[in-house]
């Protein structure tokens, strides 16, 4: 039997391709938070990132919202 070639690449799995947004930190405007009730009580919700121009990135079921908003807001006090 023979086994079929399992393609290999070089890169690192850093390296991958994903679709993800950037965003610099001083071009952020606001981070918004949605939690319905049935996302809250397992602690998930939606974060809604708005940057300067009005650009917004939705980002769905994301675990501890709100913590990622305080993070988020101490950064940007740190950076003040």
């Amino acid at each position: 039997m023979r086994v079929p070639a399992i393609p290999s690449t070089s890169r690192s799995p850093e390296h991958k391709d994903f679709d993800t947004p950037e965003m610099n930190l001083q071009k952020i405007e606001s981070v918004g938070v949605d939690q319905s009730l049935p996302g809250r009580l397992p602690g998930y919700g939606d974060i809604t990132i708005i940057g300067t121009g009005g650009t917004r990135e939705q980002f769905r079921s994301i675990a501890d919202p709100v913590r990622f908003r305080r993070t988020f807001q101490e950064q940007v006090a740190r950076q003040g």
